[in-house]
């Protein structure tokens, strides 16, 4: 019932998000600030920073997608408002004991559905797209050149209108320049225009010089890492690590945290603030705020078998892009790698 429920009724669940709470419109402006600034910031770190992206048509092509980069931040108007729900689902007839009929009337609303998007394209501003996701909390889609941030997503520990700039810079902030980054370097945004055209628009000096960044990234894996370790029922066992399979993700990591990083310091008043309460400068600040995105505690066989797949844990992917950012080794005063492998 739960499945059947997520599935067909998106927009409802949508309005349990917005029903009867105001502090969301503080967080949406938060959130639209943040974005507003990442946009900026990309583009600068695309004309200062990205020494891999070699070629002058690449790079024209990048600037354009992130001057047309929209963005869809909480939710659906539509999913606000009850008398617009209702209408919507209007059609969608629902007999608790009747499961073929059901299903039915679900293929006929949503052929109604379909037709009325078609008809009326603004009505969903593509959210509609969107629920059909895997990701729930904010993703992007290369056909409309569009980063999509849900309320729900939109709480502690990501986001708070009252947080220090740092802090929710450090969070959100980070995790939707892996999104914006992801339009330029990601399977889909690599492969579609500003105008949602499927074209492979990385010319062979970039590519060059994005595989070079990744064989070294692959080569802190095999040579550096080496192997992850789990405690199995009581067994300890050491899985090697390939690094080829995660090295783009790693290399969005670090190209993310530090244009991210960038715009955050391009105010001289955060360059000396510190958070009150703690002897923490902004700049470490911002890295801490990063790392708490990243705890995640899954059972050890289901982390194994994701390493065996390729995609390695949170951890291991947070030390990797830290490890090869100078600005992190200067913000804690420790040693840095002496090779970044990607600017």
């Amino acid at each position: 019932c739960k499945r059947e429920v997520i599935r067909r009724f998106p927009l409802a669940i949508q309005h349990l998000y917005t029903m009867n709470v105001t502090r969301y419109s503080n967080a949406i402006t938060t959130v639209q600030t943040i974005f507003d600034s990442l946009k900026n910031g990309f583009k600068e770190y695309i004309n200062e920073n990205a020494k891999w992206m070699v070629d002058e048509e690449t790079k024209n092509i990048a600037r354009e997608k992130i001057d047309k980069l929209t963005a869809a931040i909480g939710y659906a108007t539509i999913a606000s408002d009850d008398a617009s729900l209702d209408n919507y689902y209007e059609k969608f007839f629902v007999n608790n004991d009747l499961h073929l009929e059901n299903a039915y009337h679900y293929h006929n609303f949503h052929r109604w559905s379909l037709s009325n998007s078609l008809q009326n394209p603004n009505i969903l501003d593509h959210w509609d797209y969107f629920e059909t996701r895997t990701s729930r909390l904010f993703d992007y889609i290369a056909l409309f050149n569009r980063l999509f941030v849900i309320a729900s997503g939109m709480h502690e520990p990501l986001v708070n209108s009252e947080w220090p700039w740092p802090v929710n810079m450090g969070s959100i902030g980070v995790l939707l320049a892996q999104k914006l980054f992801a339009s330029i370097d990601g399977p889909d945004g690599r492969t579609h225009l500003p105008n949602g055209t499927r074209y492979d628009w990385w010319q062979s000096p970039t590519i060059i010089g994005y595989n070079n960044s990744r064989n070294c990234i692959t080569d802190y894996y095999v040579r550096d890492l080496k192997t992850l370790t789990y405690n199995i029922n009581g067994a300890e066992i050491q899985i090697p690590l390939a690094g080829e399979p995660f090295s783009p993700t790693t290399l969005r990591h670090i190209g993310a945290l530090r244009f991210a990083y960038n715009t955050l310091m391009k105010s001289n008043d955060i360059k000396s603030f510190k958070m009150p309460g703690t002897n923490f400068t902004s700049q470490q600040t911002f890295f801490l705020a990063y790392a708490q995105t990243q705890c995640y505690q899954r059972e050890e066989l289901l982390q194994l078998i994701r390493t065996q797949l390729g995609v390695y844990d949170e951890r291991t992917a947070l030390n990797a892009a830290l490890i090869h950012m100078p600005e992190f080794a200067q913000a804690f005063q420790c040693q840095s790698k002496e090779n970044q492998c990607f600017d």
